[in-house]
C-alpha cells in the first residue's frame, strides 16, 4: 500500500488535551494529542458539519460543539448519535500519525 505522509507540525504544537484542525491538502482534520499519543481524525462531523476542533475532549471522545455527537479520536468511531434529530451521523476516517524528529507527519493513503 503507498504511502502519503504530509507534514502538519511539529509536536509542540500539539499539547496534550488540545483539539487542532489542521488543512491537510485542502481536507480538514482533527489532530489530538490524547495521553501522549497523537491520533487524526476527519475533522468535520458527519451529522451537519461541525468544526470538531472547536468542540470539547470527554475522555477518548470528541463531542461536537453543534448538536453533541461524539466520535472517538483514536479510530473515528460514532460513540454518541447527536442530540438533534434530523440528520444522520457516521464514523470518521482515521488517518495513522508517526513522529520523524519532532515533525508530526499524517498519512492520507
Amino acid at each position: 500500500m503507498p504511502v502519503n505522509k504530509v507534514k502538519v507540525g511539529k509536536q509542540a504544537d500539539f499539547p496534550l488535551g488540545r483539539l487542532s484542525g489542521v488543512n491537510v491538502n485542502g481536507k480538514m482534520l482533527l489532530v489530538v494529542n490524547l495521553e501522549g499519543k497523537l491520533y487524526a481524525i476527519e475533522g468535520i462531523c458527519t451529522h451537519m458539519n461541525g468544526k470538531l476542533w472547536n468542540g470539547k475532549l470527554v475522555g477518548n471522545n470528541v463531542k461536537c460543539p453543534d448538536h453533541g455527537t461524539e466520535y472517538d479520536v483514536r479510530n473515528g468511531k460514532m460513540m454518541k448519535k447527536p442530540a438533534y434529530p434530523f440528520g444522520v451521523a457516521y464514523d470518521l476516517k482515521s488517518y495513522p500519525v508517526t513522529i520523524e524528529g519532532d515533525e508530526v507527519m499524517i498519512d492520507l493513503s
